[in-house]
Protein backbone atom coordinates (compact mmCIF):
# COMPACT_ATOMS: atom_id res chain seq x y z
CA UNK A 1 0.00 0.00 0.00
CA UNK A 2 1.06 3.15 -0.63
CA UNK A 3 0.82 6.57 1.46
CA UNK A 4 -1.50 8.45 -0.42
CA UNK A 5 -0.78 12.10 1.08
CA UNK A 6 -4.42 13.38 1.90
CA UNK A 7 -6.10 15.81 -1.06
CA UNK A 8 -5.30 19.15 -0.49
CA UNK A 9 -8.10 21.38 0.55
CA UNK A 10 -8.66 23.28 -1.85
CA UNK A 11 -9.70 20.55 -4.20
CA UNK A 12 -11.94 18.49 -1.39
CA UNK A 13 -15.03 18.90 -3.40
CA UNK A 14 -13.95 17.83 -6.42
CA UNK A 15 -12.28 15.09 -4.61
CA UNK A 16 -15.30 13.06 -3.63
CA UNK A 17 -12.48 9.58 -4.92
CA UNK A 18 -14.00 7.15 -2.22
CA UNK A 19 -16.61 5.74 -3.88
CA UNK A 20 -14.80 4.69 -6.88
CA UNK A 21 -16.88 1.72 -8.24
CA UNK A 22 -13.89 0.31 -10.20
CA UNK A 23 -11.92 0.18 -7.26
CA UNK A 24 -14.59 -1.23 -5.15
CA UNK A 25 -14.93 -3.77 -7.77
CA UNK A 26 -11.45 -4.66 -7.67
CA UNK A 27 -11.12 -4.63 -3.85
CA UNK A 28 -13.84 -7.35 -3.53
CA UNK A 29 -12.28 -9.22 -6.17
CA UNK A 30 -9.19 -8.89 -4.19
CA UNK A 31 -11.26 -9.81 -0.66
CA UNK A 32 -11.93 -12.99 -3.06
CA UNK A 33 -9.39 -14.41 -4.30
CA UNK A 34 -7.24 -14.14 -1.03
CA UNK A 35 -10.03 -16.15 0.56
CA UNK A 36 -9.52 -18.79 -2.28
CA UNK A 37 -5.49 -18.68 -1.34
CA UNK A 38 -5.83 -19.03 2.25
CA UNK A 39 -5.54 -22.74 2.01
CA UNK A 40 -2.15 -22.57 0.49
CA UNK A 41 -0.32 -20.84 3.31
CA UNK A 42 0.74 -23.77 5.89
CA UNK A 43 -0.16 -23.26 9.58
CA UNK A 44 -1.77 -19.70 8.50
CA UNK A 45 -4.99 -18.70 10.22
CA UNK A 46 -7.06 -16.80 7.76
CA UNK A 47 -9.56 -14.80 9.85
CA UNK A 48 -12.28 -14.66 7.45
CA UNK A 49 -15.48 -13.43 8.66
CA UNK A 50 -18.03 -15.45 6.00
CA UNK A 51 -19.51 -12.87 3.61
CA UNK A 52 -17.21 -9.90 4.68
CA UNK A 53 -14.33 -10.90 3.32
CA UNK A 54 -10.91 -10.23 4.53
CA UNK A 55 -10.30 -6.85 5.60
CA UNK A 56 -7.88 -4.95 3.67
CA UNK A 57 -5.65 -4.23 6.73
CA UNK A 58 -4.63 -7.49 5.96
CA UNK A 59 -3.97 -7.72 2.80
CA UNK A 60 0.17 -7.01 2.59
CA UNK A 61 0.19 -9.00 5.48
CA UNK A 62 -1.08 -12.25 3.47
CA UNK A 63 0.55 -11.48 0.36
CA UNK A 64 3.99 -11.05 2.24
CA UNK A 65 3.05 -14.65 3.68
CA UNK A 66 1.81 -15.93 0.00
CA UNK A 67 5.02 -14.48 -1.81
CA UNK A 68 7.73 -16.09 0.88
CA UNK A 69 6.07 -19.20 0.36
CA UNK A 70 8.65 -21.96 -1.16
CA UNK A 71 7.95 -23.31 -5.01
CA UNK A 72 10.78 -26.24 -5.33
CA UNK A 73 12.08 -25.98 -8.61
CA UNK A 74 14.99 -28.79 -7.90
CA UNK A 75 14.60 -31.36 -10.71
CA UNK A 76 11.70 -29.07 -12.58
CA UNK A 77 10.86 -29.49 -16.33
CA UNK A 78 12.14 -26.64 -18.21
CA UNK A 79 8.77 -24.97 -19.36
CA UNK A 80 8.21 -24.59 -15.48
CA UNK A 81 11.50 -22.62 -14.97
CA UNK A 82 10.40 -20.28 -17.94
CA UNK A 83 7.30 -19.80 -16.38
CA UNK A 84 8.63 -18.62 -13.08
CA UNK A 85 11.15 -16.33 -15.04
CA UNK A 86 8.65 -14.42 -16.61
CA UNK A 87 6.49 -14.51 -13.24
CA UNK A 88 9.69 -12.96 -11.92
CA UNK A 89 9.89 -10.43 -14.50
CA UNK A 90 6.53 -9.45 -14.08
CA UNK A 91 6.80 -8.60 -10.57
CA UNK A 92 9.98 -7.12 -10.95
CA UNK A 93 8.15 -4.68 -13.24
CA UNK A 94 5.59 -4.20 -10.63
CA UNK A 95 7.94 -3.19 -8.04
CA UNK A 96 9.20 -1.17 -10.73
CA UNK A 97 6.02 1.01 -10.85
CA UNK A 98 5.10 1.06 -7.63
CA UNK A 99 8.80 2.95 -6.46
CA UNK A 100 8.17 5.30 -9.39
CA UNK A 101 4.81 6.04 -8.14
CA UNK A 102 6.17 6.41 -4.93
CA UNK A 103 8.35 8.99 -6.19
CA UNK A 104 6.52 10.92 -7.96
CA UNK A 105 3.69 11.37 -4.91
CA UNK A 106 6.28 12.26 -2.55
CA UNK A 107 7.87 15.03 -5.14
CA UNK A 108 4.53 16.27 -6.24
CA UNK A 109 3.12 16.36 -2.90
CA UNK A 110 6.40 18.26 -1.75
CA UNK A 111 5.81 20.59 -4.14
CA UNK A 112 2.13 21.51 -3.74
CA UNK A 113 2.92 22.08 0.10
CA UNK A 114 6.00 24.07 -0.86
CA UNK A 115 3.32 26.39 -3.67
CA UNK A 116 5.98 25.42 -6.15
CA UNK A 117 3.40 23.90 -8.64
CA UNK A 118 1.53 25.47 -11.19
CA UNK A 119 -1.90 25.40 -12.27
CA UNK A 120 -2.10 22.55 -15.42
CA UNK A 121 0.41 20.60 -12.63
CA UNK A 122 -1.83 21.03 -9.77
CA UNK A 123 -4.65 19.68 -11.70
CA UNK A 124 -2.32 16.83 -12.49
CA UNK A 125 -1.29 16.30 -9.03
CA UNK A 126 -5.41 16.16 -8.40
CA UNK A 127 -5.98 13.61 -11.08
CA UNK A 128 -3.12 11.09 -10.33
CA UNK A 129 -3.96 11.08 -6.61
CA UNK A 130 -7.69 9.88 -7.91
CA UNK A 131 -5.45 6.96 -10.56
CA UNK A 132 -3.28 6.19 -7.65
CA UNK A 133 -6.72 5.19 -5.40
CA UNK A 134 -7.53 2.70 -8.35
CA UNK A 135 -3.66 1.52 -9.50
CA UNK A 136 -2.78 0.83 -5.98
CA UNK A 137 -5.80 -2.33 -5.27
CA UNK A 138 -4.46 -3.38 -8.91
CA UNK A 139 -1.38 -3.59 -8.19
CA UNK A 140 -2.28 -5.79 -5.64
CA UNK A 141 -4.54 -7.72 -7.98
CA UNK A 142 -1.63 -8.40 -10.21
CA UNK A 143 0.32 -9.66 -7.65
CA UNK A 144 -1.97 -12.00 -6.55
CA UNK A 145 -2.43 -13.44 -9.66
CA UNK A 146 1.30 -13.86 -9.42
CA UNK A 147 0.56 -15.82 -6.53
CA UNK A 148 -1.97 -17.60 -7.66
CA UNK A 149 0.11 -18.99 -10.69
CA UNK A 150 3.14 -19.35 -8.61
CA UNK A 151 0.99 -21.95 -6.31
CA UNK A 152 0.04 -23.64 -9.30
CA UNK A 153 3.24 -23.58 -11.45
CA UNK A 154 3.93 -26.94 -11.52
CA UNK A 155 0.22 -27.71 -12.98
CA UNK A 156 2.14 -26.71 -16.54
CA UNK A 157 3.75 -29.55 -16.72
CA UNK A 158 0.22 -31.65 -17.36
CA UNK A 159 -0.64 -29.56 -20.41
CA UNK A 160 0.80 -30.26 -23.90
CA UNK A 161 3.27 -29.00 -26.09
CA UNK A 162 1.37 -26.36 -27.71
CA UNK A 163 -0.92 -25.13 -25.02
CA UNK A 164 2.91 -24.53 -22.42
CA UNK A 165 3.94 -22.37 -25.32
CA UNK A 166 0.69 -20.58 -25.46
CA UNK A 167 0.40 -19.66 -22.00
CA UNK A 168 3.80 -19.22 -21.98
CA UNK A 169 3.48 -16.18 -24.60
CA UNK A 170 0.42 -15.02 -22.69
CA UNK A 171 2.37 -15.10 -19.51
CA UNK A 172 4.98 -12.66 -21.94
CA UNK A 173 2.20 -10.56 -23.16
Amino acid sequence: MWPVPPLPEECQEAGRLEGNSEACACNSLISKILCELCHYLPGSACAINGLDGLPSEKWSQLLSELCSTRIPTLFCPRIVLEVLVVLRGINSQCQRVSDQVTASLQLRHRQWVEHRLRSRQRQNYVRMLSSVRLLCPMLSLILLLLALELASVHAVRGKGAEEQQQYLSTLRT
